[in-house]
């Protein structure tokens, strides 16, 4: 057994541990070393909570509202350190929007950067060290400074991207109280040397996070990926947002020919350049799954698209850059309805009222430039009609009734009547035409005076829009030539019966119309389109590599329009197609009072 005695001196009481002769010298050595190992412990425990984890860099930190802590983000070539404990201050709020992580497609579920899930606010607790100067990272870029309402006391704390070596602890304290944004988009790919870039918040940046809430329209309140999206289809959504978030741009912007070095421009080269068109592609896409720009997983990607749409829309509402190019003309109207779109759901999503103005701009511009008589819109303003173009303003339009915008009933009735002469009555009753104003005597164009597929497509959604009942016969007439003409790949011989010129059955635009048209008549008519449609593109999507989540435009058999939007076209179009079942509206009367309920003349 072990006996402890007390030794008399003067200094304070010491216990000693001693084994008598009955005592094995093994247990005696044993009892010992715990004891040396525990007190070990406790002076490192100790030593921890006095002079806390080792600081690999400068620290910068901001003052906000505590909130659940969170691990640093890590870099490649920085040391790792342990979770850091709660702490009273907020990180600096890392964009992880586009990191490489395993996705998921609940749009309620936000993820620090290294994966780790975190809840509201939007911004979590952690801190965040800025590596040093000169070291391999990914390529990065600052976020974009809300200049106009930063506090002239912080314009010096602002620090340009190329200086950032430079910063010094006094220009560090005067952005202490402040709310910095960490931009970093790693992308695929050689790193650069380059500094990580910060971009300074207004002061009062957290209390307008917490202010800014979610005020949905009723038409809105649902929109996420629910249970009646098909687990494939979950996710298959899950990857291909991830890749759209690797491929935003700087900016935040989306182009269709520049997918941040993913692949070579000559293997798949694009021909236009239709900047405002591909951001409000790939943001629909975002809206659709659920996510916007006030929390969740990619609230930044949302965000910085839709500031790049604001920043692009001139004085009398137009969404639109021209780049000089003869292409960019063509897809004017296009890229304007579908930007406008982009802008009404975000704003019906969230109620956001600095998305208030910009989107009724937008609105009021269509109103502005529909062409008087034939009642839609094509290439500029108020010259000339085509229904595919028409229909992306008819439901950007439509959306917005539904969010609470205003919307004229003349211009809606004006669509009515485009629709009326776009459709069909003497060959094929049912069907829709995409120009019946086109020369007959122009080889290029005159195709557009017959009645074709993909335009009954647009037609009957535009009719559904317009109020048209779901059981009217000439709408089922449409869709019949819809249910004939199920989603496949086909060769790229084959031709499929729609009406445009050297066209394969490969056709992302007319999957994305017939998608909805056949979602909202129901009944056999989806349950046939969804069984073609949701295996093939499932099981076409890409899955390795850096363009994981996305859809080779070019293989097994070109896309209809793939030498014109490449890569990130088919990807938002055939994400958009999947979302079916959360981008859903309620187009039942009731819920466009301004809409009158009519019969298909």
């Amino acid at each position: 057994m072990c006996a402890r005695w007390r030794t008399k001196s003067a200094g304070p009481t010491v216990y000693r541990i001693h084994a008598d002769r009955r005592t094995s010298p093994t247990l005696g050595f044993a009892v010992s070393l715990v004891v040396h190992i525990l007190l070990v412990f406790l002076l490192y425990r100790a030593y921890n909570t006095i002079a806390g984890p080792p600081v690999p860099a400068l620290r910068l930190v901001a003052r906000a509202p505590s909130a659940p802590a969170a691990p640093a983000p890590k870099f490649a070539a920085e040391p790792v350190t342990e979770p850091i404990a709660s702490d009273p201050v907020e990180q600096l709020a890392a964009r992880d929007s586009s990191l490489p992580r395993a996705s998921t497609p609940l749009a309620d579920v936000a993820t620090a950067p290294n994966g780790w899930p975190i809840r509201s606010p939007r911004r979590t607790t952690v801190e965040a060290s800025l590596p040093l100067a000169g070291v391999e990272l990914p390529s990065v870029t600052a976020a974009p400074v809300l200049a106009s309402a930063t506090p002239p006391a912080l314009a010096s704390a602002i620090t340009p991207l190329e200086h950032l070596d430079t910063l010094t602890m006094t220009s560090a304290a005067a952005i202490v109280d402040t709310a910095p944004r960490l931009a970093s988009r790693p992308i695929y790919g050689p790193t650069e040397r380059r500094p990580v870039g910060l971009a300074t918040l207004p002061a009062n940046e957290s209390s307008r996070e917490q202010k800014r809430q979610h005020r949905p329209a009723a038409a809105f309140a649902l929109r996420g990926i629910n249970e009646q999206t098909p687990r494939e289809s979950r996710a298959a959504i899950a990857r291909g947002l991830d890749f759209l978030a690797r491929v935003q741009l700087d900016d935040g912007r989306w182009r269709f020919d520049d997918l941040r070095g993913t692949i070579d421009p000559e293997e798949e080269p694009v021909s236009i350049r239709a900047d405002v068109a591909a951001t409000g592609l790939a943001l629909l896409a975002f809206l659709g799954a659920g996510h916007d720009h006030i929390d969740g997983r990619y609230c930044w990607t949302v965000d910085d698209a839709l500031q790049y749409l604001i920043r692009t829309q001139q004085e009398n509402g137009e969404l639109f850059v021209d780049d000089g190019r003869p292409t960019g003309l063509v897809t004017r109207f296009y890229g304007h309805g579908i930007a406008a779109l982009a802008l009404v759901e975000a704003y019906g999503m969230t109620g956001d009222p600095q998305l208030i103005s910009p989107a009724q701009r937008a609105l009021d511009y269509l109103a502005q430039t529909q062409h008087p008589t034939m009642g839609g819109w094509r290439y500029s303003p108020g010259v000339n009609t085509d229904l595919s173009v028409t229909g992306w303003q008819l439901v950007a339009l439509r959306s917005g009734q539904l969010a609470g915008l205003e919307v004229q009933p003349d211009t809606l009735a004006r669509i009515s009547k485009c629709l009326a002469l776009c459709r069909d009555n003497a060959s094929r009753p049912g069907l829709y035409r995409y120009n019946p104003w086109a020369s007959p005597t122009d080889p290029l164009t005159r195709h557009g005076r017959l009645p074709s597929t993909v335009m009954t497509s647009v037609g009957v959604l535009m009719e559904l829009h317009l109020g048209c009942l779901s059981d009217d016969a000439r709408l089922h007439a449409g869709a019949e030539q819809l249910l004939a003409n199920l989603p496949q790949v086909g060769s790229s011989r084959d031709g499929a019966p729609i009406g445009t010129l050297a066209n394969p059955q490969r056709d992302t635009y007319y999957w994305y119309y017939g998608t909805q048209a056949m979602y909202y008549l129901g009944g056999d008519y989806w349950q046939a389109w969804a069984r073609a449609l949701e295996p093939l593109l499932t099981q076409s999507q890409s899955r390795e590599g850096p363009l994981a989540g996305s859809w080779d435009p070019r293989r097994p058999v070109p896309d209809k329009w793939s030498a014109y939007g490449g890569r990130l076209y088919v990807t938002a179009l055939n994400l958009l197609s999947l979302e079916i079942y959360s981008r859903r509206l309620p187009l039942e009367l009731e819920s466009a009072p301004q809409v009158a309920e009519r019969k298909i003349e």
